[in-house]
């Protein structure tokens, strides 16, 4: 499916309003409790155990997303612009990631509706603008659900079934939650493959 010059041009500008809206007052208000807990505990200075423990002791979520914001601060500096910086980008990212699942999903042009859904999601929009775990999972899950679709349509294809294994431990690895996508969708398959046979 080829896209007009005119149709490029909204889901150019559709997304770049989506980034927009996601970068402009990122930093205005100050942390909440839940952000000071992600900041605290991805600072740079902490030793790899001290952050496991911290973690242990004062949040519910995994270690992972701490070591990645850890890993994050440790190159673009320990700061709270840059973590809120750090959920701009993912969500910003996904507003490819969920058009591109939309496209693989319907093979028509209403991708544009789903771009201009998630870029003017208030929700989203409003996560990607705290240091908090949900922006690089709401992206994660839009990762797994491609290379889902890709593994059903090409099964023997080992880059992909390696992406897609890539991308499972990385989302069932950020939040408990995310277990219930992995398990929903391997009962939807193993439900159609018997309704199939």
């Amino acid at each position: 499916m080829s896209l007009s010059t005119k149709e490029k041009y909204l889901f150019f500008i559709i997304c770049s309003v989506g980034i927009l809206l996601r970068y402009y007052n990122h930093s205005y208000d100050d942390l909440w409790y839940d952000e000071v807990i992600s900041f605290w505990v991805s600072d740079p200075s902490l030793k790899f155990q001290e952050t496991i423990k911290l973690n242990q002791l004062i949040d519910i979520n995994t270690s992972i997303f701490h070591f990645i914001l850890k890993f994050f601060f440790s190159i673009f500096g320990y700061s709270v612009e840059n973590g809120r910086l750090f959920s701009v980008i993912f969500s910003s990212f996904s507003i490819f990631t969920v058009a591109y699942l939309s496209w693989m999903i319907s093979q028509n042009k209403s991708f544009l509706l789903t771009s201009f859904l998630i870029s003017f999601n208030i929700y989203l929009i409003s996560y990607s603008q705290e240091v908090r775990v949900y922006s690089i999972l709401f992206f994660s899950a839009s990762i797994y659900l491609i290379f889902f679709l890709k593994v059903l349509e090409n099964q023997r294809n080992y880059l992909i079934l390696s992406m897609y294994f890539l991308s499972s431990i990385l989302l069932i690895s950020l939040h408990p939650f995310a277990l219930i996508i992995f398990f929903f969708l391997y009962y939807l398959f193993i439900f159609k493959k018997f309704k199939t046979q």
